[in-house]
């Protein structure tokens, strides 16, 4: 009995998609998860008591229940330009940062009231990088999509 996914489930590559995903987490956030396979593990997940993260092919989640946890996620548009989806809830003191290839910032989040979201638009050839810092009670989900 195979534990992959049927053959069709990764036979068209999305153009806007992860191209890196780590979580760090533990004392001083000095232990990492790292995603190494983004175009294979379909459903890797990472878990704890406290926290846990998904990558899915154009989706990740991740949730800090009861501890802090930081999200590193880079995103790549190969050919056509698209648009990434950050929807959260921050507490404490959590932030998102989001920068551009030339490590410019993009957008910020902090914590507000309630649910919040950000749109942005991604160039071909020009990755995103976004950072999560989330503390406890805090969640994020970021969706990539073609133009």
């Amino acid at each position: 009995m195979s534990l992959l996914l049927p053959d069709n489930s990764c036979s068209e590559v999305d153009p806007v998609g992860f191209s890196f995903a780590a979580v760090r987490y533990g004392p001083e956030l000095s232990a990492e998860h790292e995603w190494l396979r983004l175009d294979r593990d379909h459903a890797a997940g990472f878990e704890q008591r406290d926290a846990q993260m998904r990558v899915l092919p154009g989706r990740c989640t991740a949730i800090a229940s009861e501890t802090s946890i930081e999200v590193v996620l880079m995103v790549a548009s190969e050919g056509t330009d698209g648009v990434v989806m950050i929807r959260h809830a921050l507490a404490g003191d959590s932030v998102i940062e989001v920068e551009n290839s030339l490590l410019e910032p993009v957008a910020v989040a902090e914590p507000g009231s309630g649910d919040a979201a950000i749109e942005l638009p991604i160039r071909a050839g020009a990755p995103l990088r976004i950072v999560a810092k989330l503390e406890r009670g805090s969640r994020i989900q970021v969706s990539t999509r073609a133009a």
